[in-house]
């Protein structure tokens, strides 16, 4: 695991009294809910935008 990525979920998992793993699942969940409004409005005769936007 990336520990840039690891240590904030870590020190909000004591704070909260949660695995940080539960945590992740719950950031990922709530996060992929905004990013889907905005992939889907942009422009089907753009492939290579929406592409672009997935893999980032």
């Amino acid at each position: 695991m990336l520990l840039f990525l690891h240590r904030p979920f870590e020190a909000l998992a004591t704070k909260l009294a949660a695995s940080p793993d539960e945590l992740k699942l719950t950031f990922s969940f709530l996060l992929s809910y905004p990013l889907a409004g905005i992939l889907k409005r942009l422009p089907d005769s753009k492939p290579l935008w929406k592409n672009i936007f997935i893999i980032l």
